[in-house]
């Protein structure tokens, strides 16, 4: 799944006027973001693909784990974070 997501990613990034920057993130502990995205100007969003058909909080780690030391490097650019898994439903998990 993570591949699919990559290249329909890629695909919908380049058809966009503005250049995005599409990285990762992981940090010391290895928690991980599969892919950070950043459009002009700055407004990063997170997105954690799982490759499982539920998903739980546990599965946020990785984004809050992101969102939380950008106030450092980023400032506010933080914009969202999200899960894409392969459930049929929009679980909400918290206030972010």
């Amino acid at each position: 799944m993570f591949v699919w997501v990559y290249g329909e990613r890629l695909k919908t990034l380049s058809l966009t006027s503005e250049q995005w920057f599409l990285s990762h993130y992981r940090d010391k502990d290895l928690v991980k973001v599969d892919f950070a995205e950043a459009p002009p100007p700055r407004a990063i969003l997170a997105i954690e693909v799982q490759a499982a058909a539920t998903i739980t909080a546990d599965d946020f780690k990785g984004i809050r784990r992101f969102r939380d030391p950008c106030g450092d490097p980023c400032g506010e650019a933080f914009a969202s974070g999200t899960v894409l898994y392969e459930g049929r439903e929009a679980p909400p998990f918290g206030e972010d």
